[in-house]
């Protein structure tokens, strides 16, 4: 019972901290764990199903705390593992000291129990049973030793993880902070951002709104600049511009008929040619037709020699007389027929040189026809230039538009201030007058020019369909000419190589048989001989030798006719290389007959920008007879107000004769003086209907112009009903204002004076306005180029945040990422704390049993 107790004391000793209730505050509370184990779990289901919001950092450091408070107690319970260990590990080596084994200490309290009770029993029982224990207890000691040893590795193990997992968590609270600097950063990076994408928002609306305000002005500036354009056009008279139509295309179609007359020309010789190279043709033909009679009766010359040569086997006596005869015979034949091959190869020769000519003739064409084409270019060219002289005459005539209008407006105020001053009757019936003299001669001109527009566009589309007949005759003729030119230029060529190669042919087979003919003629000849020599040979030894003679003469002939055999064969070989040259002359041909279609299109194509143009010009006549028709109605509107301004005249001619006839003396002073404004009136005048008649032309002024008469037109129907109403007043005043005439005219020429200081004051003005102008114009060439460049940033920016969005989605993922890492960290972590707690508990509950047993 005593050993029990010590047993137990022992193991109470070692495990006392587990199984006491008063140490149990020591450890951490296992429900405090389980709680904050629960929250953390809780926490990362929230951040999982996305319930947290980036926002709220309080849960993320209530997290971390957390996991400090779960590190700290596991450094607890770790501590107090190790300082069982260490305890269990002393005990043991303390009392394996003691005699190396349990043996020796139980031994010792057995004396001493042995001493207490040896009356109950016997020291052998004793020692026996303590022997079975000693044993036991070594096994057991045993056992425990290699557990511990187990656990002694595990729990190295376990301090290993728990330092790896120490080096983590400080590496995730590295990160962690990392992750908020990083946080904090792209956080102010954002607010950059954003502050840096409303300055360029605001920049932006501010360069849209300048290039608004520049739009308007540029738009205001192209009205102008189109109003002034159409004035520029307006300027030119429709009489001009229709003669100058009509001489372009009288022009145009003389040079066209001049065109179709060398067409036609170029077409008689072409075809002249063409007839002269079918004769020579025919005449080629005919030589080869000769040619072939030739080689006709050379066979015939050949099967006469054969039928000579076998008489000559029965007439070997006459041989010796008549072979001379027969040489000479024979001899002459064939130098005839070699001096008609010569002949045709001479023949042959020019006919190549004739090719030749031809082909050379068909270059020099072409290059005419070049040169046709350059020309054509060259008028395009000048017509060219000739529109840039127009351009530039049009700048001219615009420079003394605003001359005029400058000079108009100016003399408008000149006139303002003679109506003004001069307020008498006679002065408006000169000026009725002289307006409804210029509404007549403006009605003339507008039935002339009606009349003109009418003829010239009759003419023009009389024109325009003659230039179309002519341009398709001279399309059809040209295409139909060249392609039946070529054509039968190629079939000649073509006939003409076909027959140079049958002639070929033809030589090679006759040279082939004569070669056969002479030998089967020697051979014959010679059998023949043998045989009727045989039974002759000493009789005819001389006849032999001759036949030798005969025989070496026939070989020398044969050498001369391989000579003109290979000379045919050169001249074959020079027939071939021609047949090449005339080859590539074809495709030279083909190649210039490409380039001829090119230049065919292009023609066609600029025949079709005329018609454009013609299309254009007509509408601009549709314009402007639209025009004339305005000009016209006004026309009428303006003799309608005369007609009234002439029947208020009347009446207040009728109130005033009684009472002018009294002032006539006075009048007569006033008249010399009044002649003099008068000329200088009528002169201004005669300037101001050339001006309103060249000015007329432009719509964009009369947008502008018009009110400005029209409310002028009403201030003097105004000034001449109060006039008409006052003639009473200043007819008594007259003789007063004839004073006042007489220093009016002096001021008038300070005034004059004054006004030419003005006018040189204005056109400074103007000069200035017009540098104005050009810098404006420079002003809005610089912000169109700045809007670019603003537009050009805009888009960098725009990009830039596409950029920074992306960034930050990397970012973020990277942080979900980090995120899910540090979860499956503290799952990990939990797991092996179960892992650990159960061993513990394991462990415990083996301890437990195992005393359990023993005190058993």
């Amino acid at each position: 019972m005593k050993k029990k107790h010590r047993l137990d004391k022992l193991l109470h000793s070692v495990f006392g901290n587990h199984s006491d209730d008063e140490n149990s505050e020591a450890l951490p509370n296992r429900e405090e764990i389980d709680k904050n184990v629960e929250k953390i779990l809780k926490m990362l289901q929230t951040q999982e199903s996305g319930s947290i919001s980036s926002e709220s950092s309080f849960d993320k450091f209530e997290l971390a705390s957390l996991i400090d408070g779960f590190h700290k107690r596991y450094q607890v319970v770790q501590c107090r593992y190790d300082q069982l260990i260490g305890k269990l590990k002393k005990e043991i080596r303390s009392e394996s000291n003691d005699n190396g084994s349990f043996s020796v200490d139980f031994t010792s309290s057995d004396s001493e129990d042995s001493d207490s009770g040896s009356e109950e029993l016997s020291d052998k029982g004793k020692l026996e049973n303590m022997k079975m224990k000693n044993v036991e207890l070594e096994t057991m000691i045993i056992e425990m030793s290699a557990k511990l040893k187990a656990e002694n590795t595990s729990a190295a193990e376990l301090t290993e993880h728990a330092k790896l997992l120490r080096a983590e968590m400080d590496l995730l609270r590295t990160e962690l902070e990392a992750s908020r600097k990083k946080e904090e950063d792209m956080n102010q990076k954002a607010q950059n951002l954003y502050e840096e994408n409303d300055s360029l928002r605001s920049e932006n609306a501010e360069a849209f709104c300048k290039i608004h305000e520049a739009n308007k002005s540029l738009k205001e500036f192209q009205f102008e600049l189109n109003h002034i354009k159409y004035e520029m056009d307006r300027v030119k008279s429709e009489n001009n511009t229709l003669k100058e139509d009509l001489e372009r295309t009288s022009n145009e179609v003389a040079s066209l008929n001049q065109q179709l007359i060398s067409t036609n020309e170029e077409k008689e010789a072409l075809r002249s040619g063409n007839f002269e190279f079918l004769r020579r043709i025919e005449e080629a033909e005919k030589a080869l037709a000769a040619l072939r009679d030739d080689a006709d009766q050379k066979l015939k010359l050949v099967e006469e020699l054969t039928s000579q040569n076998t008489h000559l086997t029965s007439e070997n006596e006459e041989l010796k007389h008549r072979l001379d005869s027969d040489l000479t015979d024979k001899i002459q034949p064939a130098e005839k027929a070699i001096d008609d091959l010569k002949a045709g190869g001479e023949q042959q020769g020019n006919d190549t040189s004739q090719l030749q000519e031809k082909s050379n003739d068909l270059t020099l064409e072409l290059e005419v026809i070049n040169f046709q084409l350059h020309d054509l270019n060259r008028e395009l060219s000048a017509a060219k230039e000739e529109k840039n002289a127009w351009s530039l005459e049009v700048s001219e005539i615009l420079t003394k538009l605003k001359q005029s209008e400058s000079k108009r407006e100016e003399l408008e105020n000149e006139r303002a201030h003679l109506r003004e001053k001069i307020s008498t009757l006679h002065q408006y019936q000169s000026k009725v007058q002289e307006a409804e003299k210029i509404i007549d001669d403006l009605k003339g001109k507008v039935e002339q020019l009606t009349a003109d527009n009418s003829q010239l566009k009759t003419n023009v589309g009389d024109l325009s369909v003659e230039l179309e007949a002519s341009k398709l005759q001279l399309i059809d003729t040209n295409k139909t000419e060249m392609r039946n030119l070529e054509v039968s230029s190629l079939q000649q060529a073509e006939t003409e190589v076909r027959n140079l190669e049958n002639d070929e042919i033809l030589m090679a087979e006759v040279n082939s048989m004569l070669h056969r003919s002479l030998h089967e003629a020697e051979l014959n000849d010679l059998s023949l001989e043998m045989e009727a020599v045989t039974p002759q040979l000493i009789d005819l030894n001389k006849v032999t030798e001759a036949s030798e003679e005969e025989n070496t003469s026939l070989t020398s002939e044969i050498e001369t006719l391989k000579v003109e055999l290979g000379k045919l064969q050169e001249a074959n070989a020079i027939l071939e290389q021609k047949q090449k040259e005339l080859r590539h002359q074809k495709i030279h041909l083909e190649e210039k007959l490409g380039e001829k279609e090119k230049e065919r299109s292009d023609l066609q194509e600029s025949y079709k920008d005329v018609l454009k143009k013609l299309e254009l010009t007509i509408k601009e006549k549709a314009d402007k007879e639209r025009e004339n028709t305005k000009l016209y109605k006004r026309a009428e509107n303006f003799e309608v107000q005369l007609r009234l301004s002439n029947q208020m005249i009347k009446i207040t001619e009728t109130e005033c004769n009684e009472k002018i006839e009294e002032y006539k003396q006075a009048m007569e002073e006033m008249v010399e003086d009044r002649k003099e404004m008068e000329d200088h009136m009528l002169k201004i005048c005669i300037k101001m209907n050339h001006l309103e008649n060249e000015l007329r032309h432009f719509k964009g002024f009369a947008e502008y112009g018009i009110p400005d008469l029209i409310r002028r037109y009403n201030e003097l129907d105004s000034a001449f009903v109060i006039n008409s109403s006052d003639t009473l007043k200043k007819i008594h005043m007259f003789s007063e204002e004839i004073k006042v005439m007489k220093k009016w005219v002096i001021e008038m020429k300070n005034e004059k004076q004054e006004l030419l200081v003005r006018v040189k004051y204005q056109e400074g003005i103007i000069t200035i306005m017009k540098d104005e102008m050009e810098s404006i114009v420079d002003k809005l060439v610089n912000k169109e180029k700045e809007v670019s460049i603003l537009r050009a940033h805009v888009i960098e920016s725009e990009e830039r945040m596409k950029v920074l969005e992306e960034m930050l989605r990397d970012r973020k993922k990277e942080e979900l990422d980090k995120d899910e890492a540090k979860r499956e960290a503290i799952r990990q972590l939990c797991l092996l704390i179960d892992y650990h707690r159960e061993n513990n508990d394991h462990l415990c509950k083996y301890l437990s049993s195992v005393l359990k047993s023993k005190r058993r």
